[in-house]
């Protein structure tokens, strides 16, 4: 029993350094990448509806870029709070009393935020125009040879 208790606290180690890198890898991602690259295809709109303007085209034609730069706002901004409690969970986790209580900390509180993050990663690359987006985007990644 001994033998196989520490089996499993080495397992539930490896499982918290496993999810603290990926946790972490995708903090950067989203900070370094993803809402940079956000910021930029809605700048980008905005100098669109500006110049449209300009053109004297009617606002009700720039609704779409419009529509556009309110739903990239809202995914940078969920994904940031989203960020900002995955971290403080994170740092919980590495504060738990042992190796099992991290890794339940890790899978029930990390994970999800890391799920949940992901899909407003995906809807700001799907948004993105490919000039903007810094990083190679899933669609093609997936038919890579």
């Amino acid at each position: 029993p001994v033998e196989l208790e520490a089996h499993y606290e080495v397992m539930c180690e490896n499982y918290i350094l496993n999810m603290d890198i990926e946790s972490k890898t995708m903090e950067e991602l989203c900070l370094n990448y993803v809402i940079p690259s956000g910021i930029s295809y809605q700048t980008r709109l905005a100098q669109n509806i500006a110049a449209m303007k300009a053109a004297g085209v009617p606002a009700k034609e720039c609704a779409m870029q419009k529509e556009m730069i309110l739903r990239i706002s809202k995914a940078l901004n969920s994904m940031n709070e989203l960020g900002k409690k995955m971290t403080k969970e994170r740092e919980a986790a590495h504060n738990a009393k042992n190796p099992p209580a991290g890794a339940k900390a890790f899978c029930d509180k990390v994970k999800p935020l890391m799920e949940k993050i992901r899909v407003y990663a995906d809807d700001i690359e799907m948004l993105v125009d490919d000039q903007d987006w810094q990083l190679p985007k899933y669609r093609e990644m997936m038919f890579l040879k």
